[in-house]
């Protein structure tokens, strides 16, 4: 490795570009460029007119975006003739050397491939991996040192290419500021594209709608909208607790008790098979249902009181519940409608 030269810098190119590293290693970030050749080759002992002995080169290596100490990746694919094996030796020596930048390490792979054609060849993927070890003041281009490569093989001659050296831009180690008036013409800003949001607009409405429309629904199978009603209602009350019930046996025993709850709610105190005649003195809009109403306090009093078994199904008490709400709402409206007509 060699010590860094740091005396070579001009103080004087302080006053350039601060920005120029960084938009050179931006740019060679965004823009890696790949330069390729297709050379033919020339035998170490002489020519061979026959076109098996063409070889095709192609050099990968990223030009822009370096600062001194940075590694460049050179990546050489060439493809020989069936047989032939990459000479080593014929790399450049690793370390230091006289060039701007030292070759760091050499990675070599080689295959036997199939062309188009159908004619076999071998390839042979060279990967080279240089540091730069030079900088001035001012960005620059600096070279790579060119290649002599060689191929030989057991019963055919060697095979030699040279491939011109390749180069990078380099950035200058210590930023500088920007001279003179150049920060007073500065471009402005691009502008972002605008983009059509119709379509997600619209999507947006449609999912709302929807949104909308299932919460309407849920409103009104819960009875959201007339919750403070329903706090006055208690059949409305028992009817929805026994809806959510299943059909088995101990939520049969749990749709009695709601049912029961609705009849002492109506009421304003505990109802039994005793008082019925009562509840229906005073309600007399339960008439209707007054023979449904006796079976199913005489039932439910020997379910709790007894321990007998029930009469009456899960079914038989939904409909019971929702034959008692139907008959709470109507009379609900109608009290309503009368207190309208007053006011």
């Amino acid at each position: 490795m060699k010590a860094l030269n740091m005396k070579n810098l001009n103080k004087a190119s302080l006053v350039k570009s601060f920005f120029a590293p960084f938009l050179v290693l931006t740019i060679g970030i965004i823009f890696a460029p790949v330069s390729s050749a297709e050379t033919h080759i020339a035998s170490q002992t002489g020519s061979n007119s026959q076109s098996k002995n063409k070889l095709k080169v192609s050099t990968q290596l990223r030009e822009l975006g370096y600062s001194i100490g940075d590694i460049a990746d050179q990546t050489l694919t060439i493809t020989t003739p069936l047989g032939y094996v990459f000479d080593k030796g014929s790399l450049p020596a690793i370390g230091a050397n006289s060039s701007p930048a030292e070759l760091v390490s050499v990675a070599v792979k080689e295959k036997d491939v199939k062309g188009k054609d159908g004619q076999a060849s071998t390839q042979h993927t060279v990967h080279l991996r240089w540091q730069h070890f030079r900088s001035t003041p001012e960005i620059r281009y600096y070279p790579l040192k060119p290649l002599n490569l060689k191929f030989s093989h057991e019963n055919k001659k060697t095979l030699a290419i040279t491939i011109a050296a390749g180069q990078i831009l380099v950035a200058p180690t210590i930023p500088t500021v920007i001279s003179g008036d150049a920060y007073k013409n500065l471009r402005p800003d691009v502008k972002p594209e605008k983009r059509d949001l119709t379509q997600h607009f619209i999507w947006l409405g449609l999912l709302l709608t929807l949104a909308a429309a299932c919460l309407a629904y849920l409103a009104w199978y819960f009875d959201w909208f007339n919750y403070q009603s329903a706090r006055l209602r208690p059949f409305r009350k028992a009817y929805r607790k026994i809806r959510q019930l299943s059909q088995q046996e101990n939520s049969l025993l749990s749709a009695m008790r709601a049912l029961r709850r609705g009849f002492d709610g109506v009421a304003g105190y505990a109802i039994s098979a005793e008082n019925l005649s009562a509840l229906f003195h005073a309600k007399n809009w339960l008439t209707p249902a007054k023979k449904d109403i006796e079976s199913f306090f005489a039932d439910s009093e020997r379910v709790f009181f007894a321990g007998k078994q029930p009469t009456l199904n899960f079914r038989q008490l939904r409909k019971l519940s929702q034959q008692l709400m139907q008959l709470e709402s109507a009379v609900k409206s109608k009290s309503d409608k009368a207190r309208n007509i007053h006011v």
